[in-house]
């Protein structure tokens, strides 16, 4: 088992920096953490503002595939380095992604029970 913890975040930052960015966001930089919405944003996976990507901490359950964590935190990066806006560019940038369809499935039938109060517990120190 393993603990999704900061340093877990860190690493996964690192290397996609590495395999699909080239250093830019190194360059922006970025910050990235565990976060707890409040229950009304509580469907929320991730976000990211003035350099800090925040992974909602409901996504560190271990029912939650490393490839749909990581989804997500490819996805916040492409905010980092290609902007806000969900344009035509920005989605064949997230196709980039080699787990996508496979995580974007996986979303498809249980990210809804994962993100609900009384989901299945989280797995970061507090």
């Amino acid at each position: 088992m393993t603990l999704r913890d900061r340093e877990w975040l860190d690493d996964a930052l690192a290397a996609f920096d590495l395999l699909y960015f080239e250093g830019a966001l190194a360059e922006v930089p970025v910050r990235i953490v565990w976060h707890t919405y409040r229950p009304a944003v509580t469907y929320t996976c991730g976000d990211y503002l003035e350099g800090r990507i925040r992974i909602n901490r409901r996504l560190s359950s271990l029912v939650v595939p490393d490839y749909v964590v990581l989804g997500t935190v490819y996805h916040e990066c492409l905010h980092a380095v290609v902007g806000m806006d969900h344009d035509i560019s920005f989605e064949l940038a997230e196709g980039r992604y080699v787990h996508r369809t496979k995580a974007a499935l996986w979303e498809a039938y249980h990210l809804d029970a994962v993100m609900r109060p009384g989901g299945p517990p989280c797995n970061t120190p507090p």
